[in-house]
């Protein structure tokens, strides 16, 4: 029994699991329905392609439920994705080579950003890219969706605007005027880079 495990009563183990246990059943007839209930439709030739793409549009942003459905998707997508690169790093070690690089581009970030997990996940992968092979990209609107990665002061806030030092390149496009001043201070822009950024075509 999961509440003995847990060394709560069941009635403790109910509330505590209940968000849990609501995500799971997500998976099975929710959203996610026939994302993780099945064996996969796609052959195991799709993963060795020169790049794959997991579109996670239909998991549309501010519907009820649909963030945290985000992150499981997100969570366990990048699992595989993972595990698929680790066998194909193994495989090309056996064979005398070095692990084929990969870049991992996560669009549309502001929505991953504020969901509990995520953002350590974004932390740990821009921390390890080194020993794992894979670049990560985060694609941003603006600088303020770092910022509403959290409440004020927060630690997904913290995790979100960190992984700015993480970074190893920044790509900053034209922003509008009331952008810059955020965008100064996030990214240390100097006065000739932040004056640039806001007339930029």
């Amino acid at each position: 029994m999961v509440a003995d495990i847990l060394g709560m009563t069941q009635d403790e183990a109910r509330v505590q699991l209940r968000e849990c246990a609501l995500a799971l059943r997500r998976l099975c007839e929710g959203p996610l329905r026939g994302m993780f209930d099945g064996p996969t439709t796609a052959g195991e030739q799709v993963w060795d392609a020169p790049a794959v793409a997991l579109d996670l549009s239909a998991l549309g942003a501010g519907r009820a439920g649909s963030d945290l459905a985000l992150g499981i998707v997100m969570a366990c997508g990048g699992a595989f994705l993972d595990a698929k690169r680790t066998e194909r790093a193994r495989a090309a070690e056996a064979r005398g080579h070095g692990a084929p690089k990969v870049i991992r581009v996560n669009d549309e970030a502001w929505r991953a950003l504020p969901i509990v997990g995520l953002g350590e996940y974004y932390q740990a992968a821009f921390k390890l890219s080194r020993e794992t092979g894979v670049q990560h990209w985060l694609v941003l609107h603006r600088p303020s969706d770092l910022r509403a990665a959290g409440d004020e002061g927060s630690r997904q806030q913290r995790l979100a605007e960190g992984l700015i030092s993480d970074a190893a390149t920044i790509v900053l496009y034209h922003m509008k005027a009331a952008d810059v001043p955020l965008a100064t201070e996030l990214f240390g822009l100097s006065s000739t880079e932040a004056d640039l950024l806001g007339h930029l075509s």
